[in-house]
């Protein structure tokens, strides 16, 4: 098998059914709950409140990718990468809202 074909499988087994648990932030004094999915359409979905804020297809290429979008008329980015301790690993994403760290979530 060729490494393309691997990473492209490797990439679908972990968005399948992905999700992370609602995590309860602050942004500017004010709870927010965020969310990070995988869809069935493979499209990454970030919820905040409950509201789609970023989607983004998948890029089965490679574990690392950006989405972009906006909440409350803040620009928010959800930086997502591959975590592991040589035993385990988790698709994780990063969400910033103004370019400040609010909420780590780590997808299972």
């Amino acid at each position: 098998m060729n490494n393309t074909l691997i990473a492209a499988l490797v990439a679908v087994s972990l968005t399948a059914c992905s999700q992370s648990i609602p995590e309860t932030t602050y942004i500017n004094g004010n709870q927010a709950i965020v969310q990070m999915r995988a869809t069935p359409n493979a499209e990454w979905e970030l919820l905040m409140d409950g509201q789609i804020v970023a989607r983004k297809s998948v890029n089965l290429l490679t574990y690392d990718d950006v989405l972009h979008g906006n909440y409350k008329g803040q620009p928010v980015t959800a930086r997502m990468y591959l975590r592991s301790n040589g035993w385990v690993s988790h698709k994780v994403a990063d969400i910033f809202v103004n370019g400040q760290l609010v909420e780590t979530l780590v997808l299972s």
